[in-house]
């Protein structure tokens, strides 16, 4: 696409930056891209500077440019070659505030872009992240062990955001929740059942490591709904590779109500014990057993680091 002088000015006023930045920037970008439209990772590597040059406006930018992004292969490459540019940020917080406006402007609306701010966002509370040379798809579940790399201030701030915005985040569950079900007995959903799990993961792990209140209600309600083996979840039989990827779902909000939950929550974690043997009922599948031992440990872990209180000083610690 060819740039005039109008061209830059209407990108100037639509983000806020003035016409000679939109064409510095219009400029940097198109040369991230080959003649075919496919995306040059390490020219765009190279160019991380002078994007850094105009943070404030800049990830707002290309956020934008990525979910524009057809080629899902080109996505992921643009993706994880952001976190190069997040490492450089002085100001992430910026960046967070943009991408929680972008999801929840429109609660009941599911977009495949979700899943990447979620992503991003993880990434954005952390002043370290080893992902940093290594493509990924999701989130690592072992940034649910993150504390010393969790930057504290900017977490407590983004939760602060979160718990204002409370109702629009229960919407956006609940949009996902309903869209799982529809999926299931639908003949050909517009989003599969198995992104939309995706899309949950990310969430939980990324309110796991803001906290607060909305975090606590909302990786709550997630054990209760997927901690209970006679669910109508556990009892779709035809798709064969659900009930392991419930019981990898569940692990992760178990994990996640470790770090933010309560002694209240000590009640919910026991009831997944107690139906040890329902769970173990639905699938003989090795991996969904496997995964089933793993679970419990996990439990377990989360009941004793609850009753300590080991997450929550850690936690309050960070913040101070």
């Amino acid at each position: 696409i060819d740039f005039d002088a109008k061209d830059y000015d209407t990108l100037a006023r639509d983000f806020s930056i003035t016409p000679d930045a939109a064409e510095d920037l219009i400029q940097l970008l198109k040369g991230c891209f080959d003649e075919q439209g496919r995306f040059l990772r390490t020219v765009f590597e190279h160019h991380i500077p002078r994007f850094a040059r105009h943070e404030k406006k800049v990830f707002r930018f290309l956020w934008h440019y990525l979910k524009e992004i057809p080629s899902r292969n080109d996505r992921v490459s643009f993706l994880n070659a952001l976190q190069y540019l997040i490492a450089r940020m002085e100001k992430p917080l910026d960046a967070l505030e943009m991408l929680l406006a972008d999801v929840l402007r429109r609660p009941e609306q599911i977009r495949f872009s979700e899943r990447n701010a979620f992503m991003l966002g993880s990434l954005l509370l952390r002043t370290y992240n080893k992902e940093l040379k290594v493509n990924i798809e999701m989130t690592p579940e072992e940034v649910l062990l993150v504390r010393d790399g969790l930057d504290g201030t900017i977490a407590a701030a983004v939760a602060g955001m979160i718990d204002a915005e409370q109702e629009g985040v229960f919407r956006k569950i609940r949009s996902i929740s309903g869209m799982i079900m529809e999926g299931f007995t639908a003949e050909d959903p517009e989003i599969t059942p198995r992104f939309l799990f995706l899309l949950e993961r990310e969430i939980h792990i990324f309110l796991a490591l803001c906290g607060g209140s909305t975090a606590r209600s909302v990786l709550r309600s997630a054990v209760r709904r997927y901690g209970n083996p006679i669910s109508d979840l556990y009892l779709l039989k035809q798709e064969p590779a659900l009930p392991e990827m419930l019981i990898k779902h569940l692990t992760i909000a178990v994990r996640g109500l470790e770090r933010v939950g309560s002694e209240g929550e000590l009640e919910i974690l026991s009831s997944i014990r107690r139906n040890e043997e329902a769970f173990y009922a639905v699938s003989r599948e090795f991996g969904y057993i496997s995964s089933v031992r793993r679970l419990m440990q996990w439990v377990e872990s989360a009941e004793k680091n609850i009753e300590s209180g080991r997450w929550q000083a850690g936690t309050r610690a960070a913040a101070g």
